[in-house]
Protein backbone atom coordinates (compact mmCIF):
# COMPACT_ATOMS: atom_id res chain seq x y z
CA UNK A 1 0.00 0.00 0.00
CA UNK A 2 2.79 2.43 0.92
CA UNK A 3 4.55 1.76 -2.37
CA UNK A 4 1.38 2.43 -4.37
CA UNK A 5 0.80 5.72 -2.55
CA UNK A 6 4.43 6.77 -3.08
CA UNK A 7 4.18 6.00 -6.81
CA UNK A 8 0.81 7.74 -7.20
CA UNK A 9 2.07 11.33 -7.81
CA UNK A 10 4.47 10.29 -10.59
CA UNK A 11 1.82 8.03 -12.14
CA UNK A 12 -0.68 10.90 -12.05
CA UNK A 13 1.64 13.47 -13.67
CA UNK A 14 2.59 11.01 -16.43
CA UNK A 15 -1.07 10.17 -17.04
CA UNK A 16 -2.15 13.83 -17.14
CA UNK A 17 0.62 14.80 -19.53
CA UNK A 18 -0.04 11.80 -21.78
CA UNK A 19 -3.70 12.91 -21.93
CA UNK A 20 -2.42 16.31 -23.16
CA UNK A 21 -3.46 18.18 -20.03
CA UNK A 22 -1.51 21.50 -20.07
CA UNK A 23 1.82 21.03 -18.31
CA UNK A 24 1.29 23.81 -15.77
CA UNK A 25 -2.12 22.44 -14.78
CA UNK A 26 -0.76 18.89 -14.57
CA UNK A 27 2.09 19.78 -12.25
CA UNK A 28 -0.18 21.93 -10.03
CA UNK A 29 -2.63 19.02 -9.65
CA UNK A 30 0.24 16.67 -8.87
CA UNK A 31 1.76 19.05 -6.32
CA UNK A 32 -1.59 19.37 -4.56
CA UNK A 33 -1.97 15.58 -4.48
CA UNK A 34 1.57 15.15 -3.14
CA UNK A 35 0.94 17.76 -0.44
CA UNK A 36 -2.22 15.94 0.70
CA UNK A 37 -0.39 12.59 0.79
CA UNK A 38 2.40 14.25 2.78
CA UNK A 39 -0.06 15.49 5.40
CA UNK A 40 -1.70 12.08 5.83
CA UNK A 41 0.86 9.36 5.02
CA UNK A 42 4.32 10.89 4.46
CA UNK A 43 5.03 13.53 7.12
CA UNK A 44 7.83 16.04 6.44
CA UNK A 45 10.35 16.53 9.25
CA UNK A 46 11.45 20.05 10.20
CA UNK A 47 15.12 19.06 10.21
CA UNK A 48 14.82 17.86 6.57
CA UNK A 49 13.32 21.20 5.52
CA UNK A 50 16.16 23.05 7.26
CA UNK A 51 18.71 20.77 5.60
CA UNK A 52 17.37 20.70 2.03
CA UNK A 53 15.18 23.81 1.79
CA UNK A 54 17.86 26.48 1.17
CA UNK A 55 19.65 24.41 -1.50
CA UNK A 56 16.33 23.72 -3.25
CA UNK A 57 15.40 27.41 -3.19
CA UNK A 58 18.77 28.39 -4.60
CA UNK A 59 18.46 25.83 -7.40
CA UNK A 60 15.01 27.14 -8.34
CA UNK A 61 16.28 30.73 -8.43
CA UNK A 62 19.25 29.87 -10.65
CA UNK A 63 17.14 27.85 -13.09
CA UNK A 64 14.50 30.58 -13.40
CA UNK A 65 17.14 33.27 -14.06
CA UNK A 66 18.77 31.08 -16.75
CA UNK A 67 15.44 30.46 -18.49
CA UNK A 68 14.44 34.14 -18.51
CA UNK A 69 17.91 35.34 -19.51
CA UNK A 70 18.32 32.75 -22.24
CA UNK A 71 14.93 33.42 -23.78
CA UNK A 72 15.44 37.19 -23.70
CA UNK A 73 18.83 36.87 -25.40
CA UNK A 74 17.37 34.59 -28.06
CA UNK A 75 14.61 37.10 -28.85
CA UNK A 76 17.14 39.93 -29.17
CA UNK A 77 19.44 37.97 -31.46
CA UNK A 78 16.49 37.02 -33.67
CA UNK A 79 15.04 40.54 -33.77
CA UNK A 80 18.37 42.12 -34.77
CA UNK A 81 19.03 39.55 -37.51
CA UNK A 82 22.18 38.29 -35.77
CA UNK A 83 21.03 34.66 -35.93
CA UNK A 84 20.34 34.94 -39.67
CA UNK A 85 23.76 36.47 -40.38
CA UNK A 86 25.55 33.74 -38.45
CA UNK A 87 23.62 31.04 -40.34
CA UNK A 88 24.42 32.61 -43.72
CA UNK A 89 28.12 32.78 -42.89
CA UNK A 90 28.23 29.12 -41.88
CA UNK A 91 26.47 28.15 -45.09
CA UNK A 92 28.96 30.12 -47.21
CA UNK A 93 31.95 28.63 -45.40
CA UNK A 94 30.87 24.98 -45.77
CA UNK A 95 31.67 24.77 -49.54
CA UNK A 96 29.29 21.82 -50.14
CA UNK A 97 25.86 20.67 -49.01
CA UNK A 98 27.02 17.58 -47.11
CA UNK A 99 29.43 19.55 -44.96
CA UNK A 100 26.83 22.29 -44.47
CA UNK A 101 24.40 19.67 -43.16
CA UNK A 102 27.02 18.40 -40.70
CA UNK A 103 27.85 21.94 -39.57
CA UNK A 104 24.20 22.71 -38.92
CA UNK A 105 23.28 19.33 -37.40
CA UNK A 106 26.42 18.80 -35.29
CA UNK A 107 27.28 22.44 -34.64
CA UNK A 108 24.64 25.13 -35.10
CA UNK A 109 21.65 23.24 -33.64
CA UNK A 110 23.57 21.90 -30.60
CA UNK A 111 25.20 25.32 -30.03
CA UNK A 112 21.86 27.15 -29.98
CA UNK A 113 20.31 24.49 -27.76
CA UNK A 114 23.20 24.37 -25.28
CA UNK A 115 23.65 28.11 -24.87
CA UNK A 116 19.97 29.11 -24.90
CA UNK A 117 17.83 25.96 -25.08
CA UNK A 118 14.03 25.67 -25.06
CA UNK A 119 13.74 24.78 -28.74
CA UNK A 120 16.04 27.50 -30.11
CA UNK A 121 18.13 24.79 -31.81
CA UNK A 122 15.11 24.00 -33.96
CA UNK A 123 14.27 27.64 -34.61
CA UNK A 124 17.80 28.33 -35.85
CA UNK A 125 18.63 25.10 -37.69
CA UNK A 126 15.44 24.06 -39.49
CA UNK A 127 15.08 27.23 -41.65
CA UNK A 128 18.77 27.04 -42.54
CA UNK A 129 18.46 23.40 -43.61
CA UNK A 130 15.49 24.31 -45.81
CA UNK A 131 17.53 27.12 -47.43
CA UNK A 132 20.36 24.78 -48.36
CA UNK A 133 17.95 22.55 -50.29
CA UNK A 134 16.72 19.80 -47.95
CA UNK A 135 13.13 18.59 -47.88
CA UNK A 136 10.63 19.28 -45.10
CA UNK A 137 11.15 15.76 -43.77
CA UNK A 138 14.94 16.02 -43.78
CA UNK A 139 15.03 19.50 -42.25
CA UNK A 140 12.60 18.70 -39.44
CA UNK A 141 14.31 15.39 -38.64
CA UNK A 142 17.85 16.80 -38.56
CA UNK A 143 16.68 19.76 -36.46
CA UNK A 144 15.29 17.34 -33.87
CA UNK A 145 18.35 15.05 -33.96
CA UNK A 146 20.44 18.20 -33.39
CA UNK A 147 19.29 18.17 -29.75
CA UNK A 148 22.06 15.57 -29.29
CA UNK A 149 23.75 17.75 -26.63
CA UNK A 150 20.53 18.06 -24.65
CA UNK A 151 22.13 17.24 -21.26
CA UNK A 152 23.91 20.60 -21.47
CA UNK A 153 20.91 22.57 -22.73
CA UNK A 154 20.63 26.20 -21.51
CA UNK A 155 24.09 25.98 -19.90
CA UNK A 156 23.20 22.82 -17.95
CA UNK A 157 20.67 23.84 -15.26
CA UNK A 158 19.23 20.30 -15.49
CA UNK A 159 22.59 18.90 -14.39
CA UNK A 160 22.51 21.27 -11.42
CA UNK A 161 19.00 20.12 -10.49
CA UNK A 162 20.05 16.48 -10.86
CA UNK A 163 23.12 17.01 -8.66
CA UNK A 164 21.25 18.90 -5.93
CA UNK A 165 18.25 16.58 -5.70
CA UNK A 166 20.34 13.45 -6.21
CA UNK A 167 22.86 14.53 -3.55
CA UNK A 168 25.90 14.10 -5.81
CA UNK A 169 28.75 16.47 -6.68
CA UNK A 170 27.89 18.78 -9.58
CA UNK A 171 31.21 18.56 -11.43
CA UNK A 172 31.52 14.80 -10.90
CA UNK A 173 28.07 14.23 -12.34
CA UNK A 174 28.88 16.49 -15.29
CA UNK A 175 32.06 14.54 -16.02
CA UNK A 176 30.24 11.18 -15.99
CA UNK A 177 27.56 12.56 -18.32
CA UNK A 178 30.32 13.69 -20.68
CA UNK A 179 32.06 10.30 -20.61
CA UNK A 180 28.91 8.21 -21.04
CA UNK A 181 27.41 10.49 -23.71
CA UNK A 182 29.52 8.98 -26.51
CA UNK A 183 26.73 6.61 -27.71
CA UNK A 184 24.29 9.55 -27.75
CA UNK A 185 26.62 11.68 -29.89
CA UNK A 186 27.60 8.83 -32.25
CA UNK A 187 24.07 7.50 -32.84
CA UNK A 188 22.46 10.91 -33.43
CA UNK A 189 25.36 12.05 -35.64
CA UNK A 190 25.07 8.92 -37.77
CA UNK A 191 21.34 9.51 -38.10
CA UNK A 192 21.93 13.15 -39.13
CA UNK A 193 24.34 12.04 -41.84
CA UNK A 194 22.06 9.31 -43.19
CA UNK A 195 18.99 11.55 -43.25
CA UNK A 196 20.88 14.48 -44.75
CA UNK A 197 22.80 12.88 -47.60
CA UNK A 198 21.53 9.30 -47.87
CA UNK A 199 23.29 5.99 -47.29
CA UNK A 200 25.35 6.02 -50.50
CA UNK A 201 26.67 9.59 -50.21
CA UNK A 202 27.26 9.20 -46.45
CA UNK A 203 30.47 7.27 -47.15
CA UNK A 204 32.17 10.33 -48.64
CA UNK A 205 31.44 12.36 -45.48
CA UNK A 206 32.09 9.59 -42.96
CA UNK A 207 35.65 10.67 -42.09
CA UNK A 208 34.67 14.29 -41.52
CA UNK A 209 31.71 13.25 -39.36
CA UNK A 210 33.90 10.89 -37.32
CA UNK A 211 36.51 13.60 -36.74
CA UNK A 212 33.83 16.12 -35.70
CA UNK A 213 32.22 13.64 -33.29
CA UNK A 214 35.57 12.69 -31.74
CA UNK A 215 36.61 16.33 -31.30
CA UNK A 216 33.21 17.22 -29.83
CA UNK A 217 33.30 14.38 -27.30
CA UNK A 218 36.88 14.98 -26.17
CA UNK A 219 36.29 18.71 -25.78
CA UNK A 220 33.14 18.09 -23.73
CA UNK A 221 35.06 15.74 -21.43
CA UNK A 222 37.99 18.17 -21.10
CA UNK A 223 35.83 21.20 -20.35
CA UNK A 224 33.67 19.20 -17.91
CA UNK A 225 36.79 18.14 -16.05
CA UNK A 226 38.52 21.54 -16.02
CA UNK A 227 35.66 24.04 -15.81
CA UNK A 228 32.46 22.13 -15.03
CA UNK A 229 29.25 21.37 -16.97
CA UNK A 230 27.90 24.85 -17.97
CA UNK A 231 30.46 25.46 -20.74
CA UNK A 232 30.94 21.82 -21.79
CA UNK A 233 28.15 21.48 -24.36
CA UNK A 234 28.72 24.93 -25.87
CA UNK A 235 32.43 24.21 -26.21
CA UNK A 236 31.77 20.83 -27.83
CA UNK A 237 29.43 22.36 -30.41
CA UNK A 238 31.91 25.15 -31.22
CA UNK A 239 34.72 22.59 -31.50
CA UNK A 240 32.67 20.54 -33.99
CA UNK A 241 31.97 23.64 -36.12
CA UNK A 242 35.64 24.65 -36.13
CA UNK A 243 36.77 21.10 -36.99
CA UNK A 244 34.38 20.90 -39.95
CA UNK A 245 35.30 24.38 -41.20
CA UNK A 246 39.01 23.55 -41.01
CA UNK A 247 38.50 20.29 -42.89
CA UNK A 248 36.65 22.23 -45.56
CA UNK A 249 39.50 24.75 -45.67
CA UNK A 250 42.09 21.99 -46.08
CA UNK A 251 40.10 20.22 -48.79
CA UNK A 252 39.14 23.25 -50.88
CA UNK A 253 42.07 25.56 -50.15
CA UNK A 254 39.91 28.63 -49.62
CA UNK A 255 40.40 30.76 -46.49
CA UNK A 256 37.65 31.14 -43.91
CA UNK A 257 36.54 34.77 -43.98
CA UNK A 258 34.69 36.50 -41.17
CA UNK A 259 33.73 40.12 -41.76
CA UNK A 260 32.66 42.77 -39.25
CA UNK A 261 28.94 41.92 -39.49
CA UNK A 262 29.58 38.29 -38.58
CA UNK A 263 31.79 39.24 -35.64
CA UNK A 264 29.17 41.66 -34.42
CA UNK A 265 26.46 38.97 -34.71
CA UNK A 266 28.65 36.58 -32.72
CA UNK A 267 29.68 39.16 -30.10
CA UNK A 268 27.04 38.30 -27.44
CA UNK A 269 28.03 34.63 -27.62
CA UNK A 270 31.71 35.58 -27.43
CA UNK A 271 31.06 37.84 -24.43
CA UNK A 272 29.05 35.16 -22.62
CA UNK A 273 31.60 32.42 -23.28
CA UNK A 274 34.56 34.61 -22.35
CA UNK A 275 32.86 35.70 -19.12
CA UNK A 276 32.10 32.14 -18.08
CA UNK A 277 35.58 30.95 -19.00
CA UNK A 278 37.54 33.75 -17.29
CA UNK A 279 35.41 33.70 -14.15
CA UNK A 280 35.74 29.90 -13.88
CA UNK A 281 39.53 30.18 -14.13
CA UNK A 282 39.68 33.00 -11.57
CA UNK A 283 37.43 31.17 -9.11
CA UNK A 284 39.53 28.02 -9.45
CA UNK A 285 42.61 30.03 -8.46
CA UNK A 286 41.02 32.11 -5.69
CA UNK A 287 39.00 30.57 -2.88
CA UNK A 288 36.16 33.09 -2.46
CA UNK A 289 33.45 30.67 -1.42
CA UNK A 290 29.81 31.15 -2.33
CA UNK A 291 30.43 34.48 -4.02
CA UNK A 292 32.70 32.72 -6.50
CA UNK A 293 30.00 30.20 -7.36
CA UNK A 294 27.56 33.02 -8.12
CA UNK A 295 29.98 35.17 -10.12
CA UNK A 296 31.18 32.23 -12.24
CA UNK A 297 27.72 30.75 -12.83
CA UNK A 298 25.66 30.82 -16.03
CA UNK A 299 22.77 32.70 -14.37
CA UNK A 300 24.98 35.70 -13.56
CA UNK A 301 26.71 35.85 -16.94
CA UNK A 302 23.51 35.34 -18.93
CA UNK A 303 21.97 38.26 -17.05
CA UNK A 304 24.99 40.46 -17.75
CA UNK A 305 25.01 39.44 -21.42
CA UNK A 306 21.32 40.32 -21.82
CA UNK A 307 22.07 43.87 -20.69
CA UNK A 308 25.32 44.21 -22.69
CA UNK A 309 24.08 42.57 -25.93
CA UNK A 310 22.10 45.59 -27.26
CA UNK A 311 25.22 47.74 -27.24
CA UNK A 312 27.32 44.98 -28.80
CA UNK A 313 24.76 44.51 -31.58
CA UNK A 314 24.04 48.21 -32.06
CA UNK A 315 20.33 47.56 -31.57
CA UNK A 316 17.72 50.33 -31.46
CA UNK A 317 16.08 51.04 -28.11
CA UNK A 318 12.58 50.27 -29.41
CA UNK A 319 13.69 46.92 -30.83
CA UNK A 320 15.43 46.03 -27.56
CA UNK A 321 12.32 46.84 -25.53
CA UNK A 322 10.13 44.71 -27.79
CA UNK A 323 12.59 41.79 -27.69
CA UNK A 324 12.84 41.87 -23.90
CA UNK A 325 9.07 42.07 -23.55
CA UNK A 326 8.61 39.11 -25.90
CA UNK A 327 11.38 37.23 -24.10
CA UNK A 328 9.61 37.66 -20.76
CA UNK A 329 6.28 36.66 -22.29
CA UNK A 330 7.74 33.40 -23.58
CA UNK A 331 9.96 32.69 -20.57
CA UNK A 332 7.56 33.15 -17.66
CA UNK A 333 5.32 30.09 -18.37
CA UNK A 334 8.37 27.89 -18.97
CA UNK A 335 10.12 29.19 -15.84
CA UNK A 336 7.02 28.72 -13.70
CA UNK A 337 6.46 25.16 -14.92
CA UNK A 338 10.10 24.21 -14.39
CA UNK A 339 10.11 25.80 -10.93
CA UNK A 340 7.06 23.75 -9.93
CA UNK A 341 8.62 20.53 -11.27
CA UNK A 342 11.75 21.22 -9.20
CA UNK A 343 9.56 21.84 -6.16
CA UNK A 344 7.77 18.55 -6.90
CA UNK A 345 11.07 16.66 -6.99
CA UNK A 346 12.17 18.32 -3.76
CA UNK A 347 8.88 17.42 -2.06
CA UNK A 348 9.29 13.76 -3.06
CA UNK A 349 12.68 13.83 -1.40
CA UNK A 350 11.54 15.67 1.74
CA UNK A 351 8.52 13.49 2.48
CA UNK A 352 10.32 10.19 1.89
CA UNK A 353 8.34 9.07 -1.16
CA UNK A 354 11.53 8.89 -3.22
CA UNK A 355 13.10 6.61 -0.62
CA UNK A 356 10.09 4.24 -0.80
CA UNK A 357 10.26 4.16 -4.59
CA UNK A 358 14.03 3.67 -4.43
CA UNK A 359 13.62 0.58 -2.29
CA UNK A 360 11.24 -0.93 -4.83
CA UNK A 361 13.47 -0.12 -7.81
CA UNK A 362 16.57 -1.40 -6.02
CA UNK A 363 14.75 -4.69 -5.52
CA UNK A 364 14.72 -5.22 -9.29
CA UNK A 365 18.40 -6.23 -9.22
CA UNK A 366 19.71 -6.44 -12.78
CA UNK A 367 16.29 -5.24 -13.95
CA UNK A 368 17.31 -1.83 -12.59
CA UNK A 369 19.64 -1.49 -15.58
CA UNK A 370 16.72 -1.93 -17.98
CA UNK A 371 14.15 0.05 -16.02
CA UNK A 372 16.28 3.16 -15.44
CA UNK A 373 16.89 4.19 -19.08
CA UNK A 374 13.27 3.33 -19.97
CA UNK A 375 11.81 5.40 -17.12
CA UNK A 376 14.15 8.27 -17.91
CA UNK A 377 13.25 8.24 -21.60
CA UNK A 378 9.54 8.20 -20.74
CA UNK A 379 10.01 11.22 -18.46
CA UNK A 380 11.80 13.18 -21.18
CA UNK A 381 9.18 12.25 -23.76
CA UNK A 382 6.24 13.22 -21.57
CA UNK A 383 7.58 16.42 -19.98
CA UNK A 384 9.63 17.69 -22.95
CA UNK A 385 12.18 19.01 -20.44
CA UNK A 386 15.33 17.47 -19.04
CA UNK A 387 15.07 19.85 -16.05
CA UNK A 388 11.60 18.56 -15.19
CA UNK A 389 12.77 14.97 -15.73
CA UNK A 390 15.74 15.54 -13.43
CA UNK A 391 13.49 16.93 -10.71
CA UNK A 392 11.11 13.97 -10.97
CA UNK A 393 13.68 11.18 -11.09
CA UNK A 394 16.84 12.27 -9.27
CA UNK A 395 15.84 11.67 -5.63
CA UNK A 396 14.41 8.18 -6.07
CA UNK A 397 16.97 6.79 -8.50
CA UNK A 398 19.87 8.22 -6.51
CA UNK A 399 18.59 6.44 -3.39
CA UNK A 400 18.06 3.26 -5.41
CA UNK A 401 21.67 3.39 -6.61
CA UNK A 402 22.87 3.78 -3.03
CA UNK A 403 20.72 0.80 -2.00
CA UNK A 404 22.39 -1.34 -4.66
CA UNK A 405 25.86 -0.12 -3.72
CA UNK A 406 26.62 1.48 -7.11
CA UNK A 407 27.81 4.97 -7.99
CA UNK A 408 24.83 7.35 -7.99
CA UNK A 409 26.70 9.78 -10.27
CA UNK A 410 26.95 7.16 -13.00
CA UNK A 411 23.29 6.18 -12.65
CA UNK A 412 22.11 9.80 -12.79
CA UNK A 413 24.35 10.39 -15.80
CA UNK A 414 22.45 7.66 -17.67
CA UNK A 415 19.17 9.18 -16.49
CA UNK A 416 20.16 12.60 -17.84
CA UNK A 417 21.33 11.25 -21.21
CA UNK A 418 18.18 9.16 -21.80
CA UNK A 419 15.77 11.89 -20.66
CA UNK A 420 17.51 14.67 -22.62
CA UNK A 421 17.53 12.66 -25.83
CA UNK A 422 13.86 11.70 -25.47
CA UNK A 423 12.93 15.39 -25.47
CA UNK A 424 13.31 15.29 -29.26
CA UNK A 425 10.40 12.78 -29.37
CA UNK A 426 8.12 15.07 -27.36
CA UNK A 427 5.00 15.75 -29.51
CA UNK A 428 5.14 19.57 -29.22
CA UNK A 429 8.81 19.53 -30.31
CA UNK A 430 7.97 17.29 -33.24
CA UNK A 431 5.11 19.58 -34.25
CA UNK A 432 7.35 22.66 -33.96
CA UNK A 433 10.04 21.10 -36.15
CA UNK A 434 7.61 20.14 -38.92
CA UNK A 435 5.83 23.49 -38.72
CA UNK A 436 9.10 25.40 -39.01
CA UNK A 437 10.14 23.32 -42.01
CA UNK A 438 6.82 23.85 -43.73
CA UNK A 439 6.81 27.63 -43.24
CA UNK A 440 10.51 28.28 -44.02
CA UNK A 441 11.65 29.37 -47.50
CA UNK A 442 13.48 26.86 -49.65
CA UNK A 443 16.33 27.49 -52.12
CA UNK A 444 14.00 29.48 -54.41
CA UNK A 445 12.96 31.79 -51.57
CA UNK A 446 9.33 30.66 -51.55
CA UNK A 447 7.87 29.98 -48.12
CA UNK A 448 5.41 27.19 -47.46
CA UNK A 449 6.19 25.61 -50.83
CA UNK A 450 5.64 22.04 -49.65
CA UNK A 451 2.46 20.81 -47.99
CA UNK A 452 3.14 18.72 -44.89
CA UNK A 453 0.91 15.66 -44.71
CA UNK A 454 0.46 12.90 -42.14
CA UNK A 455 2.96 10.70 -43.98
CA UNK A 456 5.72 13.33 -43.67
CA UNK A 457 5.11 13.83 -39.94
CA UNK A 458 5.05 10.07 -39.41
CA UNK A 459 8.37 9.67 -41.25
CA UNK A 460 10.01 12.32 -39.04
CA UNK A 461 8.65 10.66 -35.91
CA UNK A 462 9.75 7.19 -37.03
CA UNK A 463 13.37 8.23 -37.60
CA UNK A 464 13.66 10.04 -34.26
CA UNK A 465 12.04 7.15 -32.37
CA UNK A 466 14.33 4.57 -34.00
CA UNK A 467 17.42 6.63 -33.12
CA UNK A 468 16.28 6.86 -29.50
CA UNK A 469 15.51 3.14 -29.43
CA UNK A 470 19.05 2.33 -30.51
CA UNK A 471 20.36 4.72 -27.85
CA UNK A 472 18.29 3.02 -25.14
CA UNK A 473 19.75 -0.37 -26.05
CA UNK A 474 23.26 1.11 -25.86
CA UNK A 475 22.55 2.71 -22.46
CA UNK A 476 21.16 -0.55 -21.09
CA UNK A 477 24.31 -2.31 -22.26
CA UNK A 478 26.53 0.30 -20.54
CA UNK A 479 24.45 0.00 -17.37
CA UNK A 480 24.80 -3.78 -17.23
CA UNK A 481 28.48 -4.03 -18.19
CA UNK A 482 30.00 -0.88 -16.67
CA UNK A 483 27.85 0.53 -13.89
CA UNK A 484 26.54 -2.66 -12.24
CA UNK A 485 29.86 -4.53 -12.31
Amino acid sequence: MTLLLAALPIAVVVLLLSLKVPTLRAVLITLALTAVLSLIFFPIMTEDVVRLGPALGETILVVVVIIIGGTSLAELLTATGAQTRIAEWLQESAHNQGRAILIVGLGVAPFAETIIGWGLGLVVSVPLLMRIGLSVRQSATIGLLGILLGPWGSLAPAVLIMAELGNVEFQTLGLWIAILALPLIVIMSAAILLVGVGRRAAKSHLVEAAVAVTVMWLVIIGVSWLLGPPLAGVSGAVAAIIALLLMGRLKHGQPIRMDRTVLQALSPYIFLGAGLLLSAVIVSLLDIGKLGEVLSGPAFWLTVTVFVAPRLLGAERRLVANARREGWRRAVPVALTTMLFVAFGGLLSLNGMSAVLAGAVAGLGSGFAIATPLISSLAGYVTGSNSASAAMLAPGLSDAAAGLGIDASQVLAIVMIAASSAVMMNPPRLALAVSLAQSSPGPTGEAGHIAVDVETSAAVTKTVVIANGVLLLALMGIFLTVIMN
